[in-house]
């Protein structure tokens, strides 16, 4: 699936457009950020997976996060390993997401390790290898490498099939819910701002 570029909220509100609504929709999300030389992380990409496009959003060039902020508040985002992508989140949109389902907390409940890589487990679930060459690259200089790009998309490319493997095995388990109750709790945790002091 070849990404596309993103740089203003009418690209993106376009592709929302073409999302299922309901209260099963769901946006599969990843963030690049820095945080090397701020106390707050500053956002500097969003990968969405919508299940039919991969998009990459350079929130550098939105004009304002209205757009981005209320599909975060729409959908269920699926995310791995997202306690610092919520933060992320919400310091540049001033909101946090209202759902989110994390597939590092779903794999730990699975019997996988708790601090699971998605790299790791997309190998180990889905066979498939993912490049970690650009994990610590500046993302916030433009104009990104083909290099970064490619790595942000892979980012999202497999959360869906990754979600729907874990599922399946929760429900199996029995723990669908106990999956559930986590994601509430990380949520909680994200909202408590920790003051610069």
């Amino acid at each position: 699936m070849t990404p596309i570029w993103i740089t203003d909220n009418d690209a993106l509100a376009s592709l929302l457009a073409e999302c299922p609504g309901g209260s099963d929709a769901r946006l599969y999300v990843d963030t690049e950020f820095m945080r090397e030389r701020t106390y707050w992380p500053a956002l500097a990409l969003v990968q969405i997976n919508t299940g039919r496009t991969i998009a990459l959003v350079d929130v550098t060039a939105l004009e304002e996060p209205s757009v981005l902020a209320s599909a975060f508040q729409q959908y269920a985002l699926v995310m791995h390993s997202c306690s610092e992508d919520l933060e992320a989140l919400r310091v540049w949109s001033g909101n946090a997401p209202e759902r989110v389902e994390d597939t590092q907390i779903a794999a730990a409940l699975c019997g996988y390790d708790l601090q699971a890589s998605y790299q790791k487990i997309v190998l180990t679930l889905l066979d498939v290898e993912l490049a970690k060459d650009s994990t610590r690259s500046d993302w916030l200089k433009r104009p990104l490498s083909s290099q970064q790009l490619n790595y942000a998309a892979q980012d999202v490319e497999f959360l869906p099939a990754l979600h729907n493997r874990l599922v399946e095995r929760l429900r199996a388990l029995g723990r669908l819910e106990w999956w559930h109750e986590e994601c509430v709790r990380l949520l909680r945790q994200s909202a408590k701002e920790s003051l610069p002091e």
